[in-house]
């Protein structure tokens, strides 16, 4: 089950003062925008770039799905469902476990090289691992 600490993954929103690490699913959608919502769940999955460790700015940093085939939504819209309603919070979890979080440098950088391998997930990992 993927945790949050709940003043530190709302930077200075201010989520609440407790600092107990609590469950994603304890959220409660209605009660936050969805950028914080956002914020909350890039912190929970690492809080910086999984390829280059850029931590500077967590508002900055996006979702890149791994397999774009397994997409079944983005994920500032599916913030925007879970707080709207229109879809449960364990959706959103699930949605974020098929991405990597990601700088936009190389977010771009993963986007160009999967059109230059012709789409093959296993060259782009040999690729992003060798640069």
């Amino acid at each position: 089950m993927r945790t949050f600490r709940a003043e530190r993954a709302c930077g200075p929103l201010s989520c609440g003062t407790d600092m107990t690490y609590k469950p994603l699913t304890y959220i409660t959608p209605k009660s936050i925008a969805p950028k914080v919502l956002r914020r909350i769940l890039l912190h929970a999955y690492g809080g910086k770039c999984l390829y280059c460790g850029w931590n500077k700015e967590i508002s900055v940093l996006q979702s890149h799905h791994r397999s774009p085939k397994d997409k079944t939504g983005t994920i500032p819209a599916m913030c925007s469902a879970v707080v709207a309603g229109s879809i449960s919070i364990e959706q959103l979890i699930a949605e974020m476990d098929k991405c990597d979080v990601v700088c936009p440098t190389c977010h771009r950088y993963l986007h160009q090289q999967v059109k230059k391998a012709d789409n093959s997930m296993s060259k782009l990992t040999s690729l992003i691992k060798g640069r």
